[in-house]
């Protein structure tokens, strides 16, 4: 492990949390408030997780699991100015805001955002990426710390409602200014904190869909081509006009440039329309001839899909059309889409 002395080690004890779906006071991330009615236990705290040692609560209903989950822990500094620089690492799942004797030091997939006890932070770890296997990088001057008892105050925050797991686990030690130096460039170049599941983050000119011209030599993609009339299929809405009526995606574009999208119901799936629907907003924003985004999920059930679907929608920018394919999985594909 990077880093001299080990002020805070991964697995740490003596964590204190809250997990009632309740936001403490606002005085809950400073040195003098009071934790000792909260639980406490050992990390990596959390659930859905294999390697969570302490299991928290997400509430009564795993479709609607509570916004945010608090952590402070207890930690003692003999000399803050025997090293010039400190650093931590933290494995967190979604989001995450971290404190350091009352001061905010790091947000980790939260954006620039007031932070609210009642909101979902609409940024997911994508479970099979690296964002919730290694841990995310922050720095830590000197002056941050006092000598004798310090305290670290993490709000961890699920990104939607329906998310399948809540993490964290934070380590915190000094460290040389060379070392310093070699593990910012590696969390630089493999990731943003802010960044959610998204390895870089760049600027990109978005173009408007409608100048895209059909080309037989090089299809774009598989399916019909731009220009070419779509096919329809059957689905049903999910909220807006037609919440529960027969859905025409195709139709609903109103000759306008389409952006159609196809999506499994998995959770991977949720977590991948959080993801970029900030982007499609944006897209349709800038289309100067107007633009339609349609996002049609598929699955086997449509009762429980539905159902699922309106708890999340109200998250989802409402450019955006939601529907649900009448027939499974595998109805869109028998039309060659």
């Amino acid at each position: 492990a990077p880093g001299g002395a080990r002020l805070v080690s991964k697995g740490q004890k003596g964590w204190r949390y809250l997990d009632t779906g309740k936001a403490p006071s606002k005085e809950w991330t400073g040195t003098d408030f009071d934790d000792s009615k909260w639980k406490v236990g050992q990390a990596p705290l959390g659930y859905g997780e294999d390697d969570v040692v302490t299991e928290l609560s997400y509430g009564d209903d795993e479709e609607q699991k509570f916004p945010a989950a608090y952590f402070r822990l207890k930690f003692n500094v003999e000399d803050p100015a025997a090293a010039r620089l400190y650093a931590g690492r933290i494995r967190v799942d979604d989001s995450a805001v971290v404190y350091l004797n009352g001061k905010e030091i790091k947000r980790l997939r939260m954006g620039e955002v007031e932070i609210e006890a009642g909101s979902y932070s609409r940024v997911i770890a994508g479970r099979d990426s690296a964002d919730e296997a290694e841990l995310l990088f922050f720095g830590v001057r000197q002056g941050s710390l006092v000598k004798g008892e310090n305290v670290f105050s993490v709000s961890v925050h699920q990104g939607h409602a329906a998310s399948s797991d809540l993490f964290l686990d934070l380590e915190f030690f000094s460290i040389s200014r060379e070392e310093y130096g070699r593990l910012a460039r590696g969390a630089q170049r493999t990731r943003s904190a802010d960044a959610g599941r998204y390895r870089e983050q760049r600027k990109v000119e978005v173009k408007d869909p409608a100048d895209f011209s059909k080309s037989q030599e090089k299809p774009l993609f598989s399916g019909p081509q731009p220009g070419e009339k779509l096919p329809s299929f059957k689905a049903t809405g999910i909220r807006g006009e037609t919440e529960d009526k027969e859905l025409d995606a195709i139709a609903a574009a109103a000759g306008k440039p389409q952006l159609l999208i196809f999506q499994d119901d998995n959770r991977v799936g949720f977590r991948g329309i959080y993801g970029i629907s900030g982007a499609l907003a944006k897209i349709v924003e800038k289309s100067e001839k107007g633009l339609s985004v349609q996002v049609v999920f598929l699955g086997d059930d449509a009762t429980e899909l539905s159902s699922i679907l309106k708890r999340i929608a109200s998250r989802l920018p409402e450019v955006i059309t939601l529907g649900i394919s009448r027939e499974g999985r595998e109805g869109p594909g028998s039309y060659g889409l």
